[in-house]
């Protein structure tokens, strides 16, 4: 029986992870948010973590137009008009994005040495 117990209690720590589910924590109407979160690529078994960071959304000239740093939940979200903009780290990261009247566009950041930003329109 002890056996099994901890056996539980392993599969439940495991089990803990990232909740991908933020858009309850959306107040935007049309700009962008996402979850900035990290993996350690230490072990067989990596699994994603929160991770604070600032964000900001430029014009394509480079100067700033909002910015955020990602709270509980690795949650942030940046009002913004409608129009052609870069989501940049502030370690210089950043992809060209474009955000159309009335879209909330939902940019995910993982911070390692993998994809960075991961950019989808909200459905």
């Amino acid at each position: 029986m002890r056996t099994i117990g901890l056996s539980l209690l392993f599969l439940s720590a495991c089990s803990t992870g990232v909740d991908r589910n933020v858009e309850s924590k959306v107040t935007i109407t049309t700009g962008v948010y996402g979850q900035t979160t990290e993996v350690d690529d230490v072990g067989t078994h990596p699994s994603p973590t929160y991770h604070t960071m600032q964000i900001e959304l430029q014009h394509p000239d480079g100067a700033t137009v909002a910015s955020a740093t990602s709270g509980e939940q690795g949650f942030y979200e940046l009002a913004a008009e409608p129009g052609d903009y870069r989501i940049c780290t502030t370690f210089g990261r950043c992809l060209a994005i474009t955000v159309a009247a009335g879209q909330r566009l939902r940019c995910d950041y993982e911070f390692s040495i993998g994809p960075g930003w991961d950019c989808q329109p909200e459905r």
